[in-house]
């Protein structure tokens, strides 16, 4: 006899339709080839995204993957949502395994069963920030499913899809130049503002521009964004460095300016 599954919450994967002293039941059909797909080198300080792609799944309704990566070169940041036969699959949580400690994580995510996936895609994206020395490396590894661990893909009937292929990935810290500022401090009309932006590896020094500052506001070679600003609203700022090679390498970050009008 085999426990029905009911629903799907929080660590749903936990309560997922078992047999009583055996394994998850297991929906018949064809493979499905899950990959982690990241860039071959990721810049030193910079930041980038993994994401784990999925092929020839049908129906699937729930799933659970375990990502493991060397935390003395790469850290996790943030979870966003999948994208499978054309639709959003949401990601409805991630933790580190076990909290708070980098090294592993674990991404959930569900659609009602009511309202299954088909096709192929991607489950989710993982982002990741780039803490570890130049030259230094990590494997990105899926975790085999072996229930409540590992990759675990489930359809709307609670059955754990089968078989599943895994394919690991790696990244290569490098000197790739980079824009590290991820965020400009608020100003006011009429107060004074200043702010620097600062990049990472590539060959300095550096010659940084921007065209899409507010009235009021304009940003030096040096990377300082300053001046009055004469107008309120939240702007949308891309910023470009380029470094010293010949030619140059030329790096764009957009980032968020937000000036508030006089109390």
């Amino acid at each position: 006899m085999r426990t029905v599954l009911l629903g799907v919450a929080g660590a749903f994967l936990l309560a997922l339709a078992v047999l009583v002293g055996g394994g998850a039941q297991e929906a018949q059909g064809v493979g499905v080839t899950v990959t982690a797909d990241a860039p071959v080198e990721v810049p030193y300080l910079g930041d980038f995204t993994l994401r784990i792609n999925v092929t020839s799944v049908t129906d699937l309704t729930a799933y659970q993957l375990d990502l493991v990566y060397a935390p003395g070169v790469v850290q996790v940041t943030g979870v966003g949502d999948g994208m499978i036969g054309g639709r959003v699959f949401p990601s409805t949580g991630w933790s580190l395994q076990p909290p708070l400690v980098q090294g592993k994580v674990r991404v959930v995510g569900r659609v009602s069963p009511f309202d299954p996936r088909t096709g192929s895609g991607y489950l989710a994206e993982i982002n990741f920030h780039v803490v570890g020395p130049l030259l230094s490396t990590s494997a990105l590894t899926l975790i085999e499913g072996l229930s409540p661990n590992g990759v675990l893909l489930f359809d709307e009937f609670g059955l754990q899809i089968r078989p599943i292929t895994l394919v690991n990935d790696s990244v290569q810290v490098t000197s790739l130049l980079n824009v590290v500022t991820s965020s400009l401090p608020e100003g006011r009309i009429g107060d004074t503002y200043s702010a620097a932006v600062t990049a990472a590896a590539g060959t300095p020094p550096y010659s940084w521009s921007s065209n899409e500052l507010p009235v009021g506001l304009n940003m030096s070679a040096g990377g300082v964004i300053s001046g009055t600003p004469g107008q309120a609203g939240s702007f949308s700022v891309t910023v470009t460095v380029a470094d010293s090679l010949i030619p140059p390498a030329v790096v764009s970050r957009a980032l968020v300016l937000s000036i508030f009008g006089v109390p």
